[in-house]
């Protein structure tokens, strides 16, 4: 999983030290590679209060695992900390949206925890998305490049093209 380093508003963009990826653990094992696209908080919040230890073991199912264990976790934490909005309709939101890899399974949760996963097995999110997608679309046709280089090479793409990515980016591997 890969990001850039900037954190950008209407009017000012800098570059931060933290990646935007962090390891969610699973009783002291790194289970989950989470990425966040939005809110600064959403992703302070998440990446200090994400272990979770627990007597039950993590299913061999990726997507039961993420539904059942991870965004539960992940809505009390915002629910506690201010950071997740309410409506009169029943609905819950987080001013963010996620990346998560586990067991060699890519899916994205939506503003609303709804969780998705493609058949493509590549996701992006955020300011380049649409630029990422194509970019990883024609470089896994490469079966040379290794997954870390079409990373790479795909946001030194969408930095050259997209005003809020910065050159400057972190690359975090999880699993086999």
């Amino acid at each position: 999983m890969g990001s850039d380093k900037m954190a950008c508003s209407e009017n000012r963009k800098v570059l931060i030290k933290d990646p935007k990826m962090f390891y969610a653990f699973w009783n002291g094992q790194p289970e989950f590679l989470v990425g966040c696209s939005g809110n600064l908080r959403v992703l302070n919040l998440l990446k200090y209060n994400s272990d979770i230890i627990s007597d039950d073991p993590l299913t061999e199912d990726p997507y039961f695992n993420i539904v059942n264990y991870l965004i539960p976790k992940y809505r009390e934490v915002l629910e506690e900390n201010g950071s997740h909005m309410e409506y009169d309709n029943g609905q819950s939101e987080m001013d963010s949206m996620l990346i998560i890899c586990h067991k060699g399974k890519i899916f994205t949760v939506d503003f609303n925890f709804g969780i998705s996963e493609t058949f493509d097995n590549f996701e992006s999110v955020g300011s380049g998305e649409e630029v990422a997608i194509g970019a990883i679309e024609v470089l896994t046709k490469d079966k040379s490049l290794t997954p870390e280089k079409i990373i790479e090479e795909t946001l030194k793409i969408v930095s050259k093209h997209i005003y809020g990515v910065s050159k400057e980016y972190d690359i975090l591997m999880i699993g086999p």
